[in-house]
């Protein structure tokens, strides 16, 4: 049995077949209504993309992004596991984020007192959530907490 539902309003603005009309063009209409339906798929999608980070620094020199992914992956389900290499020496940085796809994995790794991969003990915090905006605010500044 199909149900059938009634088309979705159209926003002030566009035409039946999709192009926005000439007064929106020129700037007479200054809003978008949306469906709120729509809204709410959209912010439901974005919350299962959340992913909840890492920042792992003091790696030694041996470690490979495959170990470093294998040892996370006894806290949780490891989504990405990024270790950053210097195009000069050919080495990685020494750091590294770690990213779980739930905040129980996230909360088991930084619930365990010390991570030691090769004999050094790797310093773990949690990743500070940044916006596409604050990376470009203080271009100049650099945070040393």
């Amino acid at each position: 049995m199909t149900t059938s539902h009634p088309p979705l309003p159209r926003p002030e603005g566009v035409k039946a077949d999709g192009r926005l009309g000439s007064d929106w063009l020129s700037g007479k209409r200054s809003e978008v209504r949306i469906h709120s339906s729509a809204f709410k798929m959209a912010a439901t999608r974005a919350s299962s993309r959340r992913v909840f980070e890492l920042f792992v620094s003091r790696i030694h020199w041996t470690l490979a992004t495959k170990e470093l992914r294998d040892y996370f992956a006894q806290f949780g389900t490891v989504r990405r596991c990024m270790l950053p290499f210097d195009k000069e020496t050919g080495f990685h940085k020494g750091y590294c984020w770690v990213g779980f796809s739930s905040e129980e994995g996230l909360r088991n790794a930084l619930q365990k007192e010390s991570h030691i991969l090769d004999g050094i003990k790797l310093q773990v915090r949690q990743q500070k959530p940044r916006s596409f905006r604050s990376q470009y605010t203080n271009e100049g500044e650099t945070d040393m907490s």
